[in-house]
C-alpha cells in the first residue's frame, strides 16, 4: 500500500487544485536577466488549456491570469512598455483579451486573490501582439525571453494562442509614477 504522502502527491500532479493553488509548488516563475544584472519576473499559477480560458473573468472585459493569487511581474530596472513607463517594484498583470489584439494591464495592487482586480490602480496598458501557435501548449506559460542586452518580451502562451508585448530598460525619469 502506498503511503499517504505519496498519494497526495500523484493527486495533486493530475489535479492541481488538489494541491492547493496558493502553494510555493503550485506557483511557476519566470525570469530574465537584463545587461546591467537587474532582473524581471512574472510568478503564476497555471491553469490547465483544458479549461478554456486563461484566468477568471473578473468583469465583462479584464481577466486574471491564472489562479490563486493574482499574476506577479516584478522588475528591479526602470522600463518602457508601450508608451509607458513602469518604476522599480511589484505589481499584478491582468489581460483584456479581445480579438487580434489584447491588452497587458499592470496593476500597482499585489497579493489580492486573482479573483479580485482591484480598478484605479492601473499604471500601465499595453497593446500585446497576437498569434496562433502551431503547436498548443497544455498549461497557461509566462516566458521573458532577451531582445537585444537592455531589452526583453513578455510573451503568454495559452492554448494554441500566444500573446506578447516588448519591454526594453529606461532611465529613470522625474515625474515617475511610484509604485509603492
Amino acid at each position: 500500500m502506498l503511503p499517504m504522502c505519496v498519494i497526495l502527491a500523484i493527486l495533486g500532479a493530475e489535479y492541481p487544485m488538489l494541491a492547493g493553488e496558493n502553494t510555493p509548488t503550485a506557483r511557476k516563475k519566470a525570469q530574465l536577466v537584463l545587461g546591467d544584472g537587474d532582473a524581471v519576473r512574472v510568478e503564476y499559477s497555471p491553469v490547465s488549456a483544458g479549461s478554456r480560458s486563461p484566468g477568471q473573468r473578473l468583469n465583462p472585459e479584464v481577466w486574471s491570469p491564472g489562479t490563486g493569487q493574482a499574476t506577479i511581474f516584478t522588475t528591479a530596472a526602470n522600463l518602457a512598455i508601450a508608451d509607458s513607463k513602469l518604476p522599480p517594484g511589484q505589481y499584478s498583470l491582468y489581460l483584456q483579451p479581445s480579438g487580434d489584439g489584447w491588452i497587458l494591464i499592470i496593476n500597482q495592487q499585489v497579493g489580492q486573490a486573482a479573483s479580485s482586480y482591484p480598478e484605479g490602480w492601473d499604471i500601465v496598458h499595453a497593446p500585446m501582439k497576437k498569434r496562433e501557435l502551431s503547436t498548443p501548449v497544455s498549461l497557461l506559460t509566462f516566458s521573458l525571453q532577451r531582445q537585444g542586452l537592455k531589452g526583453g518580451t513578455l510573451k503568454l502562451s495559452f492554448g494554441k494562442t500566444e500573446v506578447s508585448v516588448p519591454f526594453e530598460e529606461a532611465p529613470p525619469e522625474e515625474g515617475m509614477p511610484d509604485s509603492s
